[in-house]
């Protein structure tokens, strides 16, 4: 096992089950990684996820380990179903926004507060959402009723809403997957999806995220845009995320890449962190794979990791004061 690292790594990494094994333990311990991300598999019941959580805090002895969950509402819901009633799909707001707008910020905020507490009550610090890729033409169903809809500025507005109701309940938001999913025709999950748009046609789904660039945190997409890098994915791309996440949306807080595990993406682990980290991500989620691949790509990237500081304020991933 090699030496602890001193300083958090970059990195955010997931785990096999509802609670962690001894090489697990030992890992995480050595590696010290920014935070962790749970699924459904993870989740049994109130007290079960209060006691990973504070377990999580035990190995790896930081107040602001960071772990964040899926809480969109609908089919992206992660805590368990048994315990925790199903918020709506965001859908439901988008619709309700197209004929009486202020009622659907209203409950939207109101939507999102409500789970933001429940997630703070559990010991999460951040929640995957608001989900601001437009629901377009053309793109794959994994989209969907996760999509507000396909009106730039509504989405938009509708995101703002669902950081401020997060942000009230001191939960950490995290607006994906920019620059854009919507539009993509297939799912990232499976293959690497291919978007042909042309840069003006691209601008429109960079709206909702422009509209919510103050946010603290940002989920890149495993997308092939081929007016702007045709390429690489946007996840590997120094030209999406400098010249357009950072620079035409202006977004400047905390860049997390989607999970690298996903099939959209190729190569060995390790090749995949470090190729997020150098086109400018400041954090690496590996939340599939367990603890074998986690180990094998932390000892490749041992000297690069521990040379490695995140150009942004990373103090910005804690919850909000």
């Amino acid at each position: 096992m090699i030496a602890r690292f001193t300083h958090p790594t970059p990195l955010v990494f997931g785990i096999q089950g509802t609670q962690l094994t001894d090489e697990e333990k030992a890992f995480f311990q050595c590696v010290n990684p920014l935070g962790f991300i749970l699924f459904r598999w993870n989740l049994e019941s109130p007290q079960q996820i209060q006691t990973l959580i504070q377990t999580l805090h035990e190995i790896v002895d930081r107040q602001d380990l960071v772990i964040l969950v899926d809480a969109e509402g609908g089919r992206v819901f992660r805590l368990p179903r048994e315990h925790f009633p199903l918020p709506p799909a965001p859908r439901v707001f988008g619709d309700l926004y197209i004929h009486n707008p202020q009622d659907a910020l209203q409950k939207c905020f109101e939507n999102f507060y409500t789970i933001g507490s429940t997630l703070k009550t559990l010991g999460f610090t951040a929640s995957c959402s608001p989900l601001l890729d437009l629901d377009t033409l053309g793109t794959h169903g994994v989209i969907g009723d996760r999509s507000f809809g396909a009106d730039p500025e509504g989405v938009g507005h509708l995101g703002q809403a669902t950081a401020a109701g997060l942000k009230a309940a001191g939960i950490v938001s995290v607006m994906k997957h920019i620059p854009g999913h919507g539009g993509a025709p297939a799912d990232s999950h499976e293959e690497l999806p291919v978007i042909g748009l042309t840069r003006q046609e691209l601008a429109a789904h960079w709206i909702p995220f422009q509209m919510n660039a103050q946010g603290p945190w940002a989920m890149t997409a495993h997308v092939l845009y081929t007016a702007l890098d045709p390429h690489t994915p946007g996840t590997f791309s120094p030209t999406v995320i400098q010249e357009i996440i950072r620079g035409v949306i202006g977004f400047q807080g905390v860049l997390i890449s989607d999970d690298l595990y996903m099939k959209a993406l190729s190569g060995r682990p390790a090749e995949k962190i470090r190729r997020s980290l150098e086109a400018g991500c400041d954090v690496a989620l590996y939340g599939l794979g367990g603890v074998e691949v986690f180990q094998k790509a932390v000892f490749e990237l041992e000297s690069f990791l521990r040379a490695y500081r995140p150009p942004r304020n990373l103090k910005r991933c804690t919850p909000w004061e």
